[in-house]
């Protein structure tokens, strides 16, 4: 196998020596390091392939790297991927590229992956280090590779083991999030800071953080239809810290012709890059608020994903049995866009999640689904809609994903994770108290609940305006707008119904899909 180091590196801001190419950046004793300094301690971690794994393993932050080494090539992506990267072999060589579509799709259309786009069409993104294409790969989160004579070395580094406590105090939760965070506090001290606000915990808690830390330069906006009921909550707690607050309503002006433009085919490419569905809720925001001069290319954006996620929101009473089927018809339920697949085709997807994930013996079933919605569902759908940022020039950070907070998650227990119970109560009582946004909090028992089976069963059968009458077709951020827009500009796409209507990702997953398969995307 062949390596050549072809500089495809195109889309992200990149440091090279030649030999070494790093982008991100990584915290080192609570600083940041990056550019030139992050190469540098990259460089001094190459003698050999497990040197530079367990080097790797160590990282915290946002960040991919390669390597050329002799006759081999080694790749890195942290565990949210948020600098996605991609190889194909090409006359018997390895090249690598961040921006798939320029690189890799430049002449004749490869042929599409059928499996791949039966999990896409299903969830958003690719199964685990695959695209849309056959021959072009993606790195998974968490994975380093090496490329060499003998094939490919492929080591996840990514584990959701750990010696679960007993019991979990709300003081200890305290701590950490107010020790990961100090971090992040000394590199935006000086700068400006975008925070989406909802009435969530999640933007709710960064926004105390802030405060804690004495930092007064943050521009809150929250987005959606007029009377969204986010606005009123994250108006209120804006106020009460003292923070510039923008509400930008989405209406048929805000998205009046967006996909003619030559602005929205680059997002196109640039947020889905072959693997994931581009997402569309955030985009007329960033884009309002950098035309405004709101924001600016030293603002820094702090998107809440997904502190509740990584603290049990996903689980529910019935993970704790141990019953692996039934936790993959979950995610398959309860994370899929109930796109209409044939009973075998299902099968076949459940059957890859199970093989991919349900294997390792040394963690619990529940762990298993936390691992697949980890590297799944929060890197390739969740934290890449961050890339919206990025794409209008801000950088952003992603604090509840940092290493030390995610490793503390694993230790607490599934009673103190179901329905984020250590986390909603550690939050309400030692953040949100002390800072006077202790209002529209959740209920105590807000933990998922399942739906009836026979209600599921009978709604999955119903005739199409039955569903539509059932379910709430009007969302709270214009997504059915949205999808109905992006949906006319092809009139000779076709469109299967989900079984949900309001499902509006399915939509957006097919016309993606559809547009790859008709245009030649260079």
């Amino acid at each position: 196998m062949g390596i050549e180091l072809n500089d495809r590196f195109t889309k992200f801001n990149w440091t090279t020596n030649q030999k070494i190419a790093v982008t991100g950046f990584i915290w080192e004793n609570e600083n940041y390091i990056s550019g030139e300094a992050f190469l540098t301690r990259v460089d001094a971690n190459t003698n050999s392939f497990e040197q530079f794994k367990s080097f790797a393993e160590q990282l915290n932050g946002q960040f991919s790297i390669a390597i050329k080494k002799e006759e081999e090539k080694w790749v890195f992506c942290n565990n949210t991927c948020s600098f996605p990267l991609f190889y194909m072999l090409q006359n018997g060589k390895v090249i690598l590229s961040d921006a798939p579509y320029l690189s890799f799709l430049n002449g004749e259309v490869p042929e599409l992956d059928v499996f791949s786009e039966m999990y896409f069409l299903t969830f958003g993104f690719t199964p685990p280090g695959t695209t849309l294409f056959k021959n072009i790969f993606q790195v998974m989160p968490g994975e380093c590779i090496r490329f060499g004579k003998q094939g490919k070395d492929s080591r996840k580094l990514f584990s959701t083991r750990a010696n679960i406590e007993k019991n979990v105090q709300e003081k200890d939760l305290q701590h950490v999030l107010l020790s990961s965070f100090s971090k992040y506090y000394e590199h935006l001290k000086n700068k400006q800071v975008l925070l989406p606000l909802t009435r969530g915990y999640d933007s709710r808690l960064i926004a105390c953080l802030l405060k804690e830390y004495g930092h007064n330069n943050v521009v809150c906006a929250t987005w959606g239809r007029k009377n969204i009921s986010e606005y009123p909550t994250a108006q209120k707690v804006a106020r009460q810290l003292g923070y510039k607050h923008t509400f930008i309503e989405y209406n048929n002006k805000t998205i009046n012709n967006f996909t003619a433009s030559e602005q929205f085919e680059r997002y196109i490419k640039y947020a889905g890059h072959l693997s994931s569905m581009p997402f569309l809720q955030d985009y007329f925001a960033v884009q309002f608020l950098k035309n405004n001069k709101i924001i600016d290319s030293q603002t820094v954006a702090l998107p809440g994903h997904s502190g509740d996620f990584i603290m049990g929101s996903h689980l529910d009473n019935n993970m704790q049995k141990g019953d692996v089927e039934c936790i993959i018809s979950k995610i398959f339920s309860g994370y899929g866009s109930t796109y209409p697949h044939r009973k075998t085709d299902e099968n076949l997807i459940k059957k890859s999640i199970a093989d991919n994930f349900f294997n390792d013996k040394n963690i619990r079933p529940w762990q298993a689904f936390e691992k697949w919605d980890y590297l799944e569902r929060q890197s390739k759908f969740i934290c890449n809609s961050s890339l919206v940022f990025p794409f209008f020039g801000v950088d952003y950070l992603l604090p509840f994903f940092d290493s030390e907070l995610v490793r503390f998650s694993h230790k607490i227990p599934f009673e103190q994770k179901l329905g984020t119970k250590l986390y909603n109560k550690t939050l309400e009582n030692s953040f949100f108290k002390t800072h006077g946004v202790d209002f529209d909090l959740k209920p105590a028992d807000a933990y998922a609940r399942q739906n009836g089976t026979i209600k599921k069963r009978a709604l999955k059968v119903a005739p199409y305006f039955l569903k539509k009458w059932y379910y709430t077709m009007e969302d709270p951020i214009f997504y059915r707008e949205i999808t109905q827009a992006l949906m006319d500009s092809e009139k000779s796409f076709k469109y299967k119904h989900p079984l949900r209507p309001n499902a509006y990702n399915s939509y957006i997953m097919q016309w993606y899909l559809q547009l790859l398969k008709k245009k030649q995307p260079c």
